[in-house]
């Protein structure tokens, strides 16, 4: 049932990424499939870590959605941080050429 959840949920998180491109009338590139690729599964380790997906009876439910918004920001953080470490690497080494 895990598995399920999880595969639902990188599937439902990239089609709304998919569907703000439409609604907002941007162009999808590869960095940009690539970043909700990485935001996505981001997503799904750091609720893992939380345990955002135990049942939605065991506890309150703005418990459960503070849980899950808290992991995607928590995962939207990381990638931030990623993209400033791979960014300044990238100009570290493009000087030492």
């Amino acid at each position: 049932m895990l598995v399920f959840i999880d595969y639902s949920t990188f599937f439902l998180c990239f089609w709304s990424f998919q569907c703000s491109s439409f609604f907002y009338h941007f162009e999808l590139s590869t960095h940009y499939v690539i970043a909700i690729l990485t935001v996505a599964l981001s997503y799904l380790y750091c609720a893992e870590i939380f345990s955002a997906y135990r049942s939605w009876r065991a506890g309150k439910f703005r418990d459960m959605i503070f849980t899950a918004w808290s992991a995607l920001f928590l995962a939207i953080c990381l990638l931030c941080f990623l993209l400033c470490l791979f960014l300044s690497l990238r100009s570290h080494f493009r000087e030492l050429a």
